[in-house]
């Protein structure tokens, strides 16, 4: 018999505490700040002393701690250090104490991707620069749409009704944040099965989505956003572009003010709304993009684009930022996951925009400004991104470039 598939999917809401509520919660943040800065700080010592991987005998971080707790197998477990610091700082057990040992799991995964390649070393977080955050696991309560947290007295606002009912599956946990923009919002992780999934995707409408055998190349890009190789485009919102204006004045006006003054705070607060009104525009765009094209195809072919190297641009990185090449992968990956459709990427060294699609020849004179080229040996008239995504949909491993040249591993000829 074969096992169902299980995913797990968050949904987003605003949530609207009172100032009691508000208050707990910016104790909770700097709470879950502190914890992770401390074991950050120990983790970090540790690496100075010796420098420690993943398979490193853990019995190395006691000694430099100082303290003795009971190890299994040569291994703790961090979370065995939190009881003897909330004797130290008796305040920690205000929050719940899932909460910190979620923090200290999420500094952990952090270490992993660093010496895994993943990612970079764990920075410390600070107040006012980061994001703040902190996960319950249980003990919530969801009713209607109001959710009720422990150790928190009264039940908080979520949204409406009706954007609630978006929400399908089992909550498994919750995780509280807030934007710069002093807003406060709920992320609500849910297992869902596929049938459930297929709900979602329709919001709750009971059709699912019929696997066939179409197979798209999408070319992103600044000027068009995406450009498929059926012919269709997507145009870009240009969030940062279109607050431009609105933002410099903003801006201009929070480097006049006193600094630590109230006046900064306001006009810091106006800024952070702009920055996040930008955030959203961009979002929503990018989302509907996506999801259009999931739905219709069933194999979605990408380009694996340096998004970090092509930041390195100055004339073009602003652009770049805008566009959000990583966001628009990143959802392709998930979203096809999710839908059981197949997400496939290009190598970034394959010359899409320069090969003819008709006859293969590839015309190494085109240049970055020209938009538009006929093929030399086949006279095609090709608009660049669409010939590019047409090149994407039909890429096969062999036609991969070696790394710093523009030469094939397998040259296409006419």
């Amino acid at each position: 018999m074969k096992k169902e598939k299980i995913i797990r999917k968050a949904y987003k809401f605003r949530i609207y505490p009172n100032k009691e509520q508000r208050g707990l919660f910016e104790a909770w943040f700097g709470q879950t700040r502190f914890v992770y800065n401390h074991f950050l700080a120990l983790r970090s010592n540790q690496y100075k002393v010796k420098k420690w991987t993943k398979l490193s005998n853990d019995m190395e971080l006691l000694s430099i701690v100082g303290q003795h707790h009971k190890v299994a197998n040569n291994k703790i477990n961090m979370n065995n250090l939190l009881p003897d610091l909330k004797v130290e700082f008796p305040w920690l057990k205000e929050i719940p104490s899932q909460s910190l040992q979620q923090k200290v799991g999420d500094l952990d995964s952090g270490f992993q991707k660093f010496f895994t390649g993943l990612g970079g070393y764990p920075r410390f977080k600070k107040k006012g620069r980061n994001r703040d955050s902190f996960k319950i696991p249980q003990g919530f309560c969801l009713a209607e749409n109001y959710v009720s947290v422990p150790k928190i007295s009264g039940a908080m606002k979520i949204c409406s009704k009706r954007e609630l009912g978006r929400l399908l599956g089992t909550p498994k946990n919750i995780t509280i944040s807030k934007n710069p923009d002093q807003k406060y919002y709920i992320s609500i992780q849910c297992e869902l099965s596929q049938e459930e999934i297929y709900d979602s995707f329709h919001y709750g409408k009971k059709s699912k989505i019929l696997k066939n055998r179409k197979k798209i190349g999408i070319d992103i890009g600044i000027k068009t956003m995406a450009v498929g190789s059926n012919g269709e485009e997507f145009s870009p919102a240009k969030a940062t572009n279109r607050y431009a204006k609105k933002l410099a004045k903003a801006q201009k006006n929070l480097s006049r003010k006193a600094s630590k003054s109230k006046n900064r705070a306001k006009a810091r607060l106006k800024v952070a709304k702009i920055h996040s009104k930008i955030t959203k525009v961009r979002q929503d765009s990018i989302h509907q993009m996506t999801t259009k094209v999931v739905r219709e195809n069933q194999t979605i072919m990408i380009e694996n684009l340096n998004v970090l190297g092509m930041l390195k641009n100055r004339k073009l990185s602003k652009a770049i930022a805008d566009a959000a090449f990583g966001e628009i992968r990143r959802q392709f990956k998930y979203k096809s996951l999710w839908y059981e459709k197949d997400c496939k990427e290009v190598d970034r060294f394959f010359a899409s925009s320069k090969i003819c699609h008709v006859c293969k020849f590839i015309n190494q004179d085109l240049k970055l400004s020209q938009r538009e080229w006929t093929c030399k040996n086949c006279n095609s008239h090709h608009g660049r991104d669409e010939n590019a995504s047409k090149n994407l949909r039909d890429w096969k491993p062999a036609q991969t470039f070696n790394r710093g040249t523009n030469k094939p591993l397998e040259p296409i000829s006419a």
